[in-house]
């Protein structure tokens, strides 16, 4: 490396994460890096940490592990009134779909982590979601990248009124999480310096396994695919293991298809089992296999290491596996130690002996009764994750196994997809008739006005969970009301609908995978309209011209951002979700 890389390198550790990259990119973008956009922020006041270096090296350093766990920002620490305070940021300055689940998991684990190494020491934390200001403040001599606005704020006031040892979070958050995490309402809190009286919650702990189904909903235009979801069940109640995939796009309806399935084999006696993937647990090993575990040996996740060990060996003595406790229980993301025969093994063997025992179980509970295990989220599985279900599909063909597996196209699983147990449901868009079901349904009326029905199936593109989104942000803004008998009625003069901010999360995550460059063009047609011309895009900007040009609007067609809508002379481009 040349000598400005090595530079570089030795600055990076003291500068907030994407920070240095955006500098690199666009250094003559420096002035115009600050940006309206949403954010978690977790604020965390700590009491009592001795003023020892190697005592706080420690806390930090252990703040700093979990808080990069979950790709948060440790933004700043400064004193407080008591003891400390550290800012965490989430969504700044790159953003995920499930900000908010990174946020609460990162605030249960940093509390348990941290009062375990530090006995004396008090911990309150205050968590906030909503949009803020985050860039440069300062001038030319001293420059601070950093996030202000009322949703910060919150946030400190949050953790102010938060007693010791505890996580208030505001409801913004806690609807986004709620079926992850045990939350406890608190009502309404008068908070120092804002305006409106916000309501509050203790997030407990997280959830041993998370909430199969939510509200139950109509299902509309997917007859074809419920019967095919029943077939399986039929299948695999009279004794043959079976995989089937529902693949498709963001919002395209999969999460309600798994809550029809689930509902179906909860009518038809199945043991439920469900396994999640997250975009921060690529690289941990077994992450979609935890939760599964966890409810099999009745643990949560961040219980007590010797508690954990005492139950999974007390349940695997009873199937003569006890022996290899400590193997499972590393597996399970818990720090057992190895006794003398688990020490022998490398870690291949290791491996294998998990395998073994994860498919052992499988088939044990599957001779009591059919099981239906759940994975979603597939495309962002880790490795040893894949390998594993990959050993268990090709092995349960005369077990009574129905595999669910959810996913997003851009993951390979054609070696599970080529199995003879497999097949695939490949979700669509709806069609106008069925959006038109689905939008009386969420309104609560037989008869609405066309005008209405078109504003919302042309913002909705056919997304079922973008169309619902519009109806909810039509019910928060008073555009649709309800009487005192419960009959909804839709305001005149609703012409215009805003992007609800649940939609604007999932492009944003992607936006942000970009590179700056790619970002600056993106921003710069966005002025110009929904549909733009490469001509007008241009004329209007010196970041890229020509081919260079066409090949950063290529890429942002394949991150699902615009389309091309018009081929030679115009190259006309639209945005697909704006």
């Amino acid at each position: 490396p040349d000598t400005t890389s090595l530079e570089l390198d030795r600055i990076k550790p003291y500068l907030p994460i994407g920070v240095l990259e955006k500098i690199i990119s666009l250094p003559e973008e420096l002035p115009l890096i600050g940006e309206h956009r949403k954010a978690v922020i977790l604020f965390m006041n700590y009491i009592g940490l001795k003023r020892d270096l190697a005592v706080q090296n420690r806390f930090f350093n252990t703040a700093q592990r979990v808080v990069r766990k979950y790709e948060g920002m440790i933004n700043k620490i400064d004193p407080f009134k008591v003891g400390d305070r550290m800012m965490i940021v989430f969504g700044v300055p790159f953003a995920h779909e499930d900000d908010e689940m990174r946020a609460g998991m990162c605030a249960v684990e940093l509390m348990k982590e941290l009062l375990a190494e530090n006995r004396d020491v008090r911990i309150k934390m205050g968590i906030n979601t909503g949009h803020l200001f985050a860039g440069n403040l300062g001038s030319d001599m001293r420059r601070e990248y950093t996030v202000i606005g009322g949703t910060v704020n919150i946030a400190s006031r949050l953790m102010e009124k938060a007693p010791p040892n505890t996580i208030l979070a505001s409801d913004d958050l806690c609807l986004k999480i709620e079926l992850r995490f045990w939350i406890s309402p608190l009502g309404e809190m008068k908070l120092k310096g804002i305006e409106k009286a916000v309501k509050v919650s203790i997030i407990q702990g997280l959830r041993r396994v998370p909430l199969l189904v939510s509200e139950r909903r109509l299902m509309v235009g997917r007859e074809d695919e419920v019967n095919k979801v029943k077939d399986f069940i039929g299948r695999v109640s009279s004794g043959s293991g079976n995989i089937l995939v529902i693949e498709g796009d963001a919002g395209i309806g999969k999460t309600r298809l798994i809550e029809e399935t689930i509902s179906i084999a909860v009518d038809n006696n199945f043991r439920i089992y469900k396994g999640d993937c997250t975009s921060f647990g690529r690289d941990i090993p077994y992450y979609l296999w935890r939760s599964i575990l966890n409810d099999y040996f009745g643990v949560t996740p961040f219980e007590d290491r010797d508690v954990v060990e005492e139950k999974v060996e007390i349940i695997l003595k009873g199937i003569g596996q006890a022996e290899w406790t400590p193997v499972l229980c590393q597996a399970m993301g818990f720090d057992v130690k190895d006794n003398p025969l688990t020490a022998s093994l490398d870690t291949e063997l290791k491996r294998q002996r998990v395998f073994d025992m994860v498919l052992s179980i499988l088939k044990e509970l599957a001779n009591r009764e059919p099981v239906l295990l759940v994975l979603d989220d597939l495309q962002w599985v880790d490795g040893t994750s894949k390998e594993l279900l990959s050993f268990i599909s090709s092995r349960i063909l005369n077990d009574r196994v129905f595999i669910l597996l959810a996913l997003r196209p851009e993951i390979d699983i054609s070696d599970i997809k080529g199995r003879e147990n497999c097949e695939t449901i490949e979700l669509e868009s709806l069609d106008d008739s069925s959006i038109e079901d689905l939008i009386r349904d969420r309104v609560g009326l037989d008869e609405v006005p066309d005008e209405f029905i078109r504003l919302v199936i042309d913002n909705g593109n056919g997304n079922p969970f973008y169309t619902e989104e519009i109806i909810n942000l039509l019910f928060e803004k008073g555009l649709i009301v309800r009487d005192e008998k419960g009959r909804a009625f839709i305001k005149e003069g609703v012409r215009e609908i805003d992007i609800p901010q649940t939609i604007n999360d999932t492009i944003l995550s992607r936006i942000d995978f970009l590179d700056e460059r790619t970002k600056g063009v993106l921003k710069v047609a966005s002025i110009i309209g929904r549909v733009f011309t490469l001509r007008e895009l241009e004329a209007l900007q010196d970041i890229a011209r020509g081919e260079e040009l066409r090949g950063i609007l290529e890429e942002l067609e394949q991150f699902d951002i615009t389309l091309l809508n018009e081929g030679e002379p115009e190259w006309e481009y639209i945005f697909k979700h704006i």
